[in-house]
């Protein structure tokens, strides 16, 4: 497995992104290796280090501090063919994956990708989302419903880096309108919420992620539902069932379906976060040895 890895991470590193040498940028969350320029590659490890300072910000989250092998190490290869071979499987549109263990967690995004369109899946969005589940589960493990899982990670997705260095959240999941907006909602909100019936096929995972973004968004930004997704995941964890902790928390379900439904055709909240807020610690940029750039790959 490691020879084939090897094998393609070297292709991956071919073509135009080939021309810088190997750069490594430290930061306090993550550890970013990348053939981009020195002002590149300060830019993109600046900008998660703020998703994480706003992600930090809004859960009221503490923040000590990590050693290199606790941070997210990100891989930025050449383009998502790079991507989808690295991962060896998987959808035909993989923008980047992520995967960890008891000792490494590694991200691997694609330099560019995408057509531009706001209905993209671009490798920004794939990179935060997964950086999401990196940051629930490393900073509040705890027993979380599978549309919750997936929906605080679509719901972060759409973050926007603002031009004065500030973080927006609460933009559109425009990768998800197909779903929502032509109602395939092929498990019930019962169901979701329930956990009755797991998400299996294509159609029930893309309203598990469509679904499961709408109501985290509503739930966070609606005020007269206030602190009920808080006591939802309270219950859930005191082992009450999940379909009881929803009633409990929600009210009648159906008048929550309803709400939803409305919800997607209302002009959503947009919370911007400026940069004053996320104050963080540049990243230390160098250029690797060659004998490290030469190893780079085995070290996978």
């Amino acid at each position: 497995m490691r020879l084939g890895i090897f094998a393609w991470f070297t292709l991956a590193l071919a073509g135009p992104l080939a021309a810088e040498p190997w750069r490594e940028a430290a930061s306090a969350h993550f550890v970013i290796y990348s053939q981009e320029s020195e002002a590149e590659l300060r830019d993109f490890a600046t900008r998660l280090e703020r998703l994480d300072k706003a992600l930090r910000t809004l859960q009221a989250s503490e923040d000590p501090p990590l050693g290199k092998a606790s941070r997210l190490t990100v891989y930025v290869v050449r383009d998502a063919a790079s991507v989808r071979r690295l991962l060896g499987e998987g959808p035909k549109y993989t923008a980047g994956f992520y995967t960890a263990d008891a000792g490494q967690s590694l991200a691997f995004t694609p330099r560019l990708i995408g057509s531009g369109s706001k209905y993209d899946l671009g490798a920004m969005t794939v990179l935060i989302h997964e950086y999401a589940h990196h940051y629930m589960w490393r900073t509040a493990p705890a027993a979380y419903p599978a549309w919750y899982v997936e929906g605080f990670a679509e719901f972060w997705s759409t973050a926007r880096f603002e031009t004065d260095g500030g973080v927006g959240i609460g933009l559109p999941a425009y990768h998800r309108a197909p779903t929502l907006l032509l109602g395939r909602n092929a498990i019930s909100l019962a169901e979701m919420l329930g956990e009755t019936r797991p998400a299996q096929s294509p159609d029930q995972l893309d309203t598990l992620y469509g679904r499961g973004w709408l109501l985290a968004h509503y739930l966070t930004f609606d005020k007269a539902r206030s602190g009920q997704l808080a006591r939802y995941l309270d219950a859930i964890n005191r082992g009450t069932p999940p379909l009881k902790a929803a009633t409990d928390a929600f009210g009648p379900l159906e008048q929550l379906d309803r709400e939803l439904r409305a919800y997607v055709g209302k002009r959503l909240s947009y919370l911007p976060l400026p940069a004053a807020r996320l104050p963080v610690t540049p990243p230390t940029i160098r250029t690797l040895r060659a004998g490290e750039a030469a190893i780079l790959p085995i070290a996978l």
